[in-house]
């Protein structure tokens, strides 16, 4: 889900009105199925990515010039503690919930790196 979320999130709405014209949307289409289990996990990761900080990376390049990146900060875990806090959501489902979170984060950041890389 996060995969197609990153590539084909922004553009959702698009492939719709599309697909409502009787145009192939092979993206859409393809949209995995997010499991009621995974809903919840899957809006707080929602919720903590949208107030995602950005941190400035900075690279002195061979011929010494200076590249200037930013890149995604980690959700935080104080935000992701304060959020299931919010939601009541304690015991074995907040831990569940935190490393289920984690992963995500743990794959956008990586995503995010390689989408970076591509575009050299």
């Amino acid at each position: 889900m996060l995969e197609w979320f990153l590539e084909w999130g922004p553009h959702e709405q698009m492939l719709i009105r599309r697909a409502r014209k009787g145009k192939r949307t092979p993206a859409l289409d393809r949209k995995p199925t997010l499991h009621p289990h995974l809903e919840f996990p899957w809006s707080v990761f929602a919720l903590l990515h949208s107030q995602r900080g950005k941190a400035t990376q900075m690279e002195v390049l061979k011929d010494g010039r200076t590249k200037i990146t930013t890149i995604p900060k980690p959700v935080s875990i104080s935000d992701l503690k304060a959020a299931l806090d919010v939601y009541e959501c304690y015991g074995d489902f907040a831990v569940t919930t935190m490393q289920l979170v984690a992963h995500m984060d743990v794959k956008y950041i990586a995503w995010e790196a390689s989408r970076k890389s591509r575009e050299k």
